[in-house]
């Protein structure tokens, strides 16, 4: 909610209000050693429960950056920075989870993700309380996890003349369904093809 809360103060005009200022460096200071970003209670919760959700990985790492994006000295920032290294290195990289997404199943295997000829792949992009999604489970993940990837790198400014966002947007297009397109499909491929400015609390 914070990433939300200071892009929406940021393209209302206070991305130098001091309070603003106070939401980016508490972003900031929940930033991991390998450059993703964990939530103050997603540690709690995997300790407790075993159930990570979306707090922790590519996708809480593509929310934060979403935040910073919107100013420019933190979109430049060493955080920034970091983040945008971490997803990239995630590339054809697979996160993966134990026995489906329906609770309370949903957990890690490993905290470590897998090799994996696609693009992106974390099954926490799927909240548990959409239930099982059993059909085409991988491909739909993939879709998921790639046009956040992808739509997040597009707001920080790289774009297709870095390879692996390259590969990264020819796979998606590869992969999508007609019945699977989406708005947020259709913002993260566009924005790889130039300016594009809207948003919306899924982080884009």
């Amino acid at each position: 909610m914070t990433n939300a809360a200071v892009m929406a103060l940021a393209r209302a005009g206070y991305s130098n209000d001091p309070r603003v200022a106070k939401a980016y460096t508490w972003l900031v200071s929940w930033q991991q050693d390998d450059g993703s970003w964990l939530s103050p209670h997603a540690l709690k919760r995997r300790h407790e429960s075993g159930y990570p959700y979306c707090y922790c990985g590519v996708h809480a790492t593509c929310n934060a950056l979403l935040g910073l994006s919107v100013n420019k000295s933190m979109r430049e920032s060493e955080a920034a920075v970091r983040g945008v290294e971490y997803l990239l290195g995630l590339y054809h990289s697979k996160y993966t989870i134990e026995g489906g997404v329906e609770p309370p199943l949903y957990k890690y295997m490993g905290e470590s993700p897998v090799p994996f000829e696609g693009a992106w792949h974390d099954p926490r992009v799927v909240p548990p309380e959409v239930g099982p999604i059993s059909h085409d489970i991988d491909r739909k993940i993939e879709v998921l996890t790639t046009q956040h990837v992808l739509a997040t790198l597009s707001t920080l400014g790289y774009g297709l003349e870095h390879q692996k966002i390259k590969e990264g947007h020819d796979r998606l297009l590869d992969l999508v369904h007609a019945e699977d397109i989406t708005i947020e499909t259709l913002m993260a491929v566009k924005g790889l093809h130039g300016p594009f400015f809207a948003f919306s609390f899924h982080g884009h």
